[in-house]
């Protein structure tokens, strides 16, 4: 009977495990792919021209996130440190205004506000200075010290105010806001990412330029007869230096048998993200695999209809700033005519003329 039972027991805890584990596997898939999704978004937007891979990012995120945790720690116990010290050995300490005097001993004034002082901290606790209220707290330590057979350097009240502020502050230096530095240090976490994302901007402006000079290049080059394809290649690989890579990749190619130059441009620019870089590829296969005179006409074309384009946004720019400045001058006009108006307006009576 009991041999039925352990049989039995073992049957279900199989098909329980089995179960669960069918049941998490759909969050682990999700799981996945959610980090699968970050780690494409960074290296397309944030890794693509940089020597650092995900795994790297994502360290020195850490770094920055603990480092920055760390550091106000750091602040936080330095300024408890120092302020606490100041609490228990500065005389002039804040006070009210109201309650000023002259006290012949300090220094034992102030080793009797200290006394009270680690009264009143035996008696409230930092949820209790937050809720009651000021005049109840100066009350209460006004009445231990009346009640105490301590000859008092200063009058009660006094003391208790000066007490009161002690005691405040000794509590608000201890109060611990770990939401907000948590967040801080989440926010520092991100400038990585800001780094990167001005570096890919930068990159992509100095990418472009030299896109341009290569095409020039490109011109020049075709304007010499014969042309050889490879001679170009070579020296648009020593004047380049954000696209070397891609074009050394197709210098490899050309010396290579057994890939197929259309197929090898086609991949190239399929895999390409960036409109001109695309573009630029096409014009290179043009003159790689089909006609480099044509590939040099479609360039200068291509020049032509730049500065076409850029004549007419700088006209729009201009019109822009006019109308701006007209419409400008045209308000100030009405309002210096409003100005000069209003006043004549407010002393005009219209009922008499009724």
């Amino acid at each position: 009977m009991y041999a039925l039972y352990l049989i039995l027991a073992i049957i279900v805890i199989f098909f329980a495990r089995r179960r669960r584990r069918f049941a998490l596997e759909p969050k682990k898939n999700s799981h996945l792919k959610i980090l699968t999704t970050i780690r494409e978004f960074y290296e397309n937007n944030f890794l693509r021209y940089s020597s650092l891979n995900f795994k790297t990012l994502l360290r020195i995120k850490l770094i920055f996130f603990l480092g920055t945790f760390l550091l106000i720690l750091a602040i936080k116990m330095t300024n408890i440190s120092i302020y606490t010290s100041k609490i228990y050995t500065d005389f002039d300490y804040r006070n009210d205004l109201l309650f000023k005097e002259t006290v012949k001993d300090k220094k034992i004034a102030l080793e009797q506000e200290i006394f009270f002082l680690k009264q009143a901290l035996t008696l409230y606790s930092k949820e209790e200075i937050s809720t009651t209220s000021k005049n109840d707290i100066e009350f209460q330590i006004k009445g231990i010290a009346e009640t105490s057979n301590m000859k008092l350097q200063q009058s009660a009240d006094v003391l208790a105010n000066k007490v009161y502020y002690r005691l405040h502050d000794y509590y608000k230096l201890r109060e611990f806001p770990i939401l907000a530095i948590l967040l801080i240090s989440l926010l520092t976490s991100f400038l990585p990412d800001v780094y990167l994302r001005i570096g890919k901007k930068i990159y992509n402006i100095r990418s472009q330029q030299e896109l341009e000079f290569l095409k020039r290049i490109v011109v020049v080059y075709g304007s010499i007869k014969p042309v050889d394809f490879i001679s170009l290649l070579n020296e648009m690989i020593k004047q380049s230096k954000y696209h070397r890579n891609m074009l050394s990749w197709i210098r490899d190619a050309n010396f290579k048998n057994t890939i197929d130059n259309k197929e090898f441009y086609r991949n190239l620019i399929s895999s390409e993200t960036i409109l001109s870089n695309k573009l630029f590829l096409e014009k290179l296969d043009q003159a790689n695999n089909y006609d480099f005179e044509q590939a040099i006409v479609n360039i200068k074309n291509e020049f032509y209809f730049n500065r076409r384009s850029s004549v007419r946004k700088t006209k729009k720019r201009i019109e822009v700033i006019h109308f701006i400045g007209i419409a400008g001058f045209m308000v100030l006009i009405c309002t210096y005519i409003l100005y000069l108006i209003i006043p004549w307006l407010s002393m005009f009576n219209v009922n008499n003329l009724i």
